[in-house]
């Protein structure tokens, strides 16, 4: 589940105030660079011909709030630029077309963009987006998030322009597919899996509160689909037919 944090950088920011003022710039630096990026080559992984194979996840997104082209495209970019720096990338897929031609798709997960969540859904006024459970109780594979709560949260202000609302819902929808893919239902301290975010970490430029964390890295990695596994299950599934 996301639930925004407040509208002050001290309170809701992990890295404000106090808690980094005594920490070189380098040294943020240097975990930056590393927790963000470096991290991801150390999982790289390579087909039979020592090419580089990249690792990626499939996943839908629905667009229910009627959010105009380019936005939509918008926040795909942000999802993609965010699990790219952990050595992962997303593929947007219309499973749906690929099921009915009778081809079972590895579908990760699939995202829906509402105006308003359901109430029942909606824990506290905070709640931004939403992951059903599974049959085992961990995250499941369908993802709700309020285009109207995320609007309310960031600010009028902020929100008429396209690339802050497009920033906030594409950072709201990575958060709520880490928990699918590292199948975890708890929060953490920091990172992507935060419980709460602060309007100014939706909205800057540089998703630097979005990170995962080196062990999240492998986890990731180890469970994507690989462009191979993918070319011959589809291979496969056209040849029975």
């Amino acid at each position: 589940m996301f639930r925004r944090g407040t509208s002050s950088a001290g309170r809701g920011s992990a890295c404000a105030g106090r808690g980094c003022s005594s920490t070189p710039a380098a040294f943020l630096l240097f975990i930056l660079m590393f927790g963000c990026i470096g991290g991801a080559r150390a999982f790289e992984h390579r087909d039979e011909n020592g090419d580089l194979e990249k690792r990626f996840f499939l996943v839908e997104m629905c667009d229910l709030a009627k959010m105009s082209a380019g936005t939509l495209q918008m926040i795909r970019l942000e999802v993609e630029r965010i699990y790219e720096r952990a050595g992962v990338e997303i593929v947007w897929s219309n499973c749906r077309q690929e099921c009915r031609r009778g081809i079972e798709s590895p579908l990760a997960a699939a995202v829906y963009i509402l105006e308003h969540l359901p109430e029942n859904l909606q824990s506290s006024e905070r709640t931004l987006g939403f992951v059903f459970a599974d049959g085992g109780g961990l995250p499941g594979a369908v993802i709700y998030v309020s285009r109207s709560s995320i609007e309310k949260f960031i600010g009028r202000r902020r929100s008429v322009v396209p690339c802050n609302l497009a920033r906030a819902l594409g950072r709201a929808i990575a958060h709520e597919l880490a928990h699918r893919l590292l199948k975890q239902r708890e929060h953490t301290r920091d990172g992507i899996l935060r419980a709460k975010f602060s309007r100014e970490a939706l909205t800057e430029p540089l998703p630097k509160k979005f990170c995962f964390a080196i062990g999240q890295m492998e986890h990731l990695q180890s469970h994507a689909q690989s462009n191979y596994e993918l070319r011959r299950r589809f291979a496969l599934a056209l040849t029975a037919q």
